[in-house]
């Protein structure tokens, strides 16, 4: 078995090429292999006389390397239909009117044995060995909320995928560990790829939001209570993202994807600033304040040790995780002290001494509602809370409120399937 060519870098990789064209051009047979390594040794000596000659501005050109392999081996325009797709895609390639996608790239580097460097036109950049491919993402529901700035139709859009989400995933901070918190549902599989496409969506809307430097030591003692207190006001969650962002924290507000059973996240952006990031996946404002007091729970007490991670969290009516989960004790005691403080911040676990016993036997709204009033409680939050303890959800629907309207914009409200 040959040595396959690689690219040349030097005046030594250079004679050696030479030495090996000679070498094969001077054999009376040749076979295949041969003559396939002698057209792509041409090729590589005719790049590297190009990229060192005076006029360096001038790449390799990936069409005419492509037209020298056919003529090599005897082929026509149509036998690259098996790399680039349909006679129509050929011929607007090969007549410069669209450019080469990562797909068509690998495909005619391990097809045609063309360089990469050539088809890429860059002879520092690389193929990846795991080529982001659509099939592992949502990719048409991602193309519909766009996520991508791409303005061309799906079809084109799947034909570029590779590029499409190799940009969108850059901005995914390096190393971060996804600490995934859900409820066990028979049949049902979090897609840990879509989680990480949402996440990368928040951070891309993120970018250009200037918010102050973050300093968790220099937040007054109140500030986790002042932000329960917003709860019991009806334009609370409008003013709990002032409080945050003058903090240095970002509050944003996304749909989730399907197959995530996402609420919220926290997580620290690569500049220092903490996220909290929410779905409304459940719209109802008692969901919303325990989701909201459960991620801040995250930013204040578990990112400054596990700055590495992001927290992804199914606060759904904040049941145990079942048994199964792949999550270490460590990381289910973080969850239930989120758990605890979230609702010990609503509602504080001294008022609840008092009221609780008698809350869970009440069925009638207006108690609730009067009793939330008297103690400057949110009627949506003790309704939760009585739900929550009873395990009985059907109880004080009237109560609950809705948010998703007045948070996020009809378009980016996306869908309700799991």
């Amino acid at each position: 078995m040959m040595r396959q060519p690689r690219i040349i870098n030097s005046e030594s990789d250079f004679d050696d090429a030479i030495r090996s064209l000679n070498e094969l051009s001077e054999l009376d047979v040749k076979t295949d292999e041969q003559l396939n390594a002698m057209a792509v040794l041409s090729l590589l000596v005719d790049d590297y006389q190009r990229r060192n000659s005076a006029d360096t501005a001038i790449p390799p050109d990936p069409i005419d390397a492509i037209e020298f392999r056919l003529d090599q081996i005897g082929e026509k325009h149509k036998y690259l239909r098996q790399f680039i797709g349909s006679p129509s895609k050929v011929s607007e390639v090969m007549k410069r009117k669209i450019g080469l996608s990562l797909q068509m790239i690998r495909a005619l580097h391990e097809g045609l044995g063309i360089p990469a460097e050539i088809l890429l036109q860059d002879p520092r950049r690389q193929l990846s060995k795991n080529p982001f491919q659509a099939k592992d993402y949502p990719f048409v529901e991602m193309f519909k909320r766009g996520y991508f700035s791409f303005s061309g139709t799906l079809t084109a859009a799947k034909e570029a995928a590779e590029e499409l989400l190799e940009a969108f995933f850059s901005v995914l901070p390096k190393d971060q560990t996804l600490v995934p918190r859900f409820r066990k549902t028979a049949g049902v599989v979090t897609d840990t790829n879509a989680l990480r496409a949402w996440q990368c969506r928040v951070i891309n809307r993120l970018r250009g939001e200037q918010l102050p430097d973050y300093d968790k030591n220099r937040l007054p003692e109140n500030f986790v209570q002042n932000i329960a207190s917003q709860s019991q006001y009806q334009y609370g969650p409008q003013n709990v993202k002032e409080i945050l962002n003058r903090a240095g924290i970002h509050l944003i507000y996304e749909a989730h994807l399907p197959r995530t059973r996402l609420d919220g996240a926290a997580f620290m952006l690569p500049d220092g600033h903490p996220v909290i990031a929410m779905t409304l996946r459940h719209d109802r404002l008692d969901n919303y304040w325990f989701t909201l007091m459960h991620e801040l729970h995250h930013v204040l007490n578990d990112l400054p040790e596990r700055a590495s991670c992001a927290f992804m969290d199914d606060t759904g009516q904040q049941n145990p995780v079942g048994k199964g989960e792949e999550q270490d004790a460590a990381v289910r005691e973080m969850e239930e002290r989120a758990d605890k403080s979230a609702r010990d911040a609503l509602i504080p676990a001294d008022v609840w001494r008092t009221i609780g016993r008698s809350m869970c036997g009440v069925r009638d709204s207006r108690v609730v509602r009067c009793a939330a009033v008297q103690r400057q409680l949110s009627p949506a939050v003790l309704a939760g809370r009585i739900r929550w303890e009873t395990k009985n959800y059907y109880l004080f629907q009237d109560l609950l409120g809705k948010c998703r309207e007045q948070l996020m914009p009809h378009e980016e409200q996306g869908q309700d399937n799991e």
